[in-house]
């Protein structure tokens, strides 16, 4: 067969044009990678919260996803119908992870490659096709230099490098307003209205707070169309084109017919709730200032004339007032809630990029020789070079001299914990004082340098083998107005208690931190139930822990006063501060709405369990009673409830003294009802559990669980500690 030479020099020519336009960017590609992988690897931390939480929800998926395939599916459903953070964005992250592994550094490659390299072509796409039609220019340097300068802003990193996958947003925005240059909405066809509409559905379920992006973009296209009717028509409204008009509501409607439709019960939250209120704690008035200094002035100064130089010329002056338009509505309405943090900047990165890169795109235009031309061109890479080593390079912004306010003031260097050991040695006495598996520590301290998660993910952060025989570390109230009073604290049975008391807020909206640790601290009112144990360790930044083991139940006068004592504080948030996850009814007589009746007697005729009685209020609650006869001393006794799966492995526990509030004098020779609400974890969504009953006592010195002495037929096991009382199916 013989083959035309012209066909194969055509073929040879356009294979030649496609490597030279790839290979820019797998170079570029390469470079990103590299410097994470460096960066990461430098790090040596304990992550915790916003650092830790998608890491964690992408591991515990992945292994799921393994195991369990249709439990992982429908765990991933639920949270995306139900939760403010979703797994959603960790979804498209699975297939890199399942290759590289689970790991810190997989992880962040994972949302790099996933996430940010695309966004940064598509914003390659945006700056060509604005050059395309707005300039007539076909030019792959200007947009290749443009999308360089992305690649070293460093706020677009900074996320990222923190373990959040948000930057998923800026790519789905770059992506709506490419299709906005292509075609407004007025020449938008249905089937692009239904794409362009699912698209901000996407954005939205990425992360709630692009709710804000979406709302202000349709603000803003809805303006433009005002003006540009009121320019061409004045005020005779009947001869306006009502056509963008009704392609906009149509959007906004099929939006709204899918949020309602796929995520009801997320979509109501996000209409009642008002984030502004329990937010507030993250809000200053000094927002404005605090998100210059983070942009940097010069990069300020870039964005600024980028917008003068395109909205002064008549051919893109109606994209540069869109876009304007829409960054101030959208930092005027987010800055309302609260502050902008790291990761709320990506609500106007976008627009600041696309501005910074018109900056460039309109000087070197402007410039008429080569030299001129190379010159800004390398200037304009070298600023942003400087800025991101001030950013990422450990004292590299001290070699600036006066010349450093120009930059920006974001610092993120690599993160380093110097106290490890220290925090090994504190999960070591926390394990060895919690041997059976029924005590809890609940972490009254929230700071950088001591949180719950402190303990629960020491392990794995810092890569260590063996994690499954992890600490029972209870949920932990942080924010006044947002989590309410901590009704954990009345369940655990160690504390710890920094010294001095741990704050990442103000302390006066952090007093679900503040108060409890006070007391427990002069052993007054409830912290009176303590004992502290002769154990000091000691923290970075000369932080102290200390460690408290409760002895007796809570006094109820003593609960009472302080749950009224955060009433009187926030009145309007009675139903947070009130105690009310559990009740207790005493009888003298056997109560008669006993579902499931047993005998279960547990230690020498201390406490008789007689039945249980569950419900299922919502799909991922339990509302159970427990009911028991008390006939001898149990002061010091708590029941233990443990929800295990097949394989005997405990997914949930509700832990709790009888009657908590009441004396044994109170209870002697009744009979007791208790309720609880429980929260389904995800972990035991749509498995089925065994429900197992059992009593142990802390003041024992050994064999805390009290043995089952007559258990009529229902099971046991543990050593005849534990009688399995009923089977559920969550």
């Amino acid at each position: 067969m013989r083959i035309n030479s012209a066909s194969l020099r055509k073929f040879l020519f356009h294979t030649v044009r496609i490597v030279e336009n790839i290979f820019p960017f797998l170079i570029l590609t390469l470079v990103v990678n590299l410097f994470v992988i460096y960066f990461v690897s430098q790090e040596k931390y304990i992550y915790f919260w916003d650092y830790s939480g998608y890491w964690i929800m992408e591991r515990d998926f992945l292994a799921n996803l393994k195991h369990d395939p249709l439990h992982a599916f429908n765990t991933l459903i639920y949270s995306i119908r139900h939760e403010d953070y979703n797994m959603l964005p960790v979804l498209f992250l699975v297939p890199f992870n399942s290759l590289f592994g689970s790991g810190r550094l997989p992880f962040i490659l994972s949302i790099v490659n996933t996430y940010a390299v695309p966004a940064i072509l598509m914003l390659f796409l945006i700056i060509r096709e604005i050059l395309l039609r707005y300039y007539n220019i076909q030019s792959f340097f200007l947009p290749f230099i443009s999308i360089i300068s992305v690649a070293l802003f460093p706020q677009f990193w900074i996320p990222i490098l923190s373990g959040l996958p948000d930057v998923v947003g800026v790519l789905i925005i770059f992506w709506i307003i490419l299709i906005y240059l292509k075609k407004p909405y007025e020449k938008q066809t249905i089937s692009s209205l239904l794409g362009t509409s699912f698209l901000l559905f996407v954005l939205i379920m990425m992360r709630r707070w692009y709710a804000y992006w979406v709302v202000c973009f349709f603000i803003v296209i809805v303006l433009r169309s005002l003006i540009i009717n009121l320019k061409e028509y004045g005020f005779k409204t009947m001869k306006y084109s009502w056509t963008p008009f009704k392609n906009i509501v149509l959007s906004g409607i099929i939006l709204v017919i899918i949020m309602f439709s796929f995520v009801t019960p997320i979509a109501m939250r996000m209409l009642v709730t008002n984030y502004a209120d329990i937010y507030s704690v993250y809000k200053t008035s000094d927002s404005v200032i605090r998100a210059f200094q983070y942009l940097g002035t010069l990069l300020f100064l870039f964005f600024s004339l980028g917008v003068v130089q395109t909205a002064i010329k008549k051919k893109t002056r109606q994209i540069a007032l869109l876009l304007l338009s829409h960054f101030i509505i959208t930092f005027l309405l987010f800055s309302r809630t609260q502050n902008f943090g790291p990761q709320h900047f990506y609500l106007i990165i976008p627009t600041i990029l696309i501005f910074v890169s018109l900056f460039f795109v309109n000087s070197f235009l402007y410039l008429k020789t080569t030299l001129y031309k190379s010159l800004l061109s390398v200037g304009y890479l070298g600023i942003f070079a400087i800025n991101f080593a001030c950013v990422f390079v450990p004292n590299a912004s001290g070699h600036l001299g006066n010349l450093e306010s120009l930059f920006t003031y974001a610092r993120h260097y690599p993160l380093i914990r110097n106290d490890t050991e220290e925090i090994g040695n504190l999960i070591n006495v926390l394990k060895s004082l919690t041997k059976t598996g029924d005590d809890s520590v609940y972490v009254l301290s929230s700071s950088y340098t001591l949180n719950e998660e402190t303990l629960k993910n020491a392990c794995i952060s810092l890569n260590q083998d063996n994690c499954d025989n992890a600490l029972r570390v209870l949920r932990v109230s942080h924010v006044d107005k947002r989590d309410g009073f901590p009704e954990q604290l009345l369940d655990a049975r160690y504390v710890l208690v920094g010294d001095p008391i741990q704050y990442h807020l103000r302390p006066n909206d952090q007093k679900v931190i503040g108060v409890p640790a006070d007391l427990i601290t002069r052993q007054e009112s409830i912290g009176s139930a303590f004992d502290k144990l002769p154990y000091e360790f000691m923290l970075e930044n000369n932080v102290k822990v200390y460690i408290y083991k409760k002895r007796r139940p809570f006094k109820s006068a003593d609960l009472d006063e302080l749950s009224q004592l955060f009433i009187t504080l926030y009145p309007d948030k009675r139903d947070i501060f009130k105690i009310s996850n559990n009740s207790c009814d005493i009888y003298d007589e056997a109560p008669q709405d006993i579902a499931k009746a047993v005998e279960v007697n547990y230690g020498n005729n201390i406490i008789k369990l007689i039945g249980l009685t569950i419900k299922k209020p919502l799909r991922t609650q339990l509302e159970i009673s427990y009911y028991w006869k008390i006939t001898g001393q149990i002061d010091s006794y708590i029941s233990f409830v443990h929800f295990t799966d097949i394989d005997n492995n405990i997914l949930f526990q509700n832990d709790h003294h009888f009657c908590q509030k009441l004396s044994f004098e109170d209870l002697k020779g009744k009979f007791i009802k208790e309720t609880y609400v429980l929260n389904i974890p995800q972990s035991a969504l749509h498995k089925e559990v065994d429900v197992k009953i059992g009593v142990f006592s802390p003041l024992l010195k050994s064999d805390q669980r009290l043995k089952i002495e007559l258990n009529g037929d229902t099971l046991m096991d543990n050593g005849n500690t534990r009688a399995i009382i009923d089977k559920l199916k969550l």
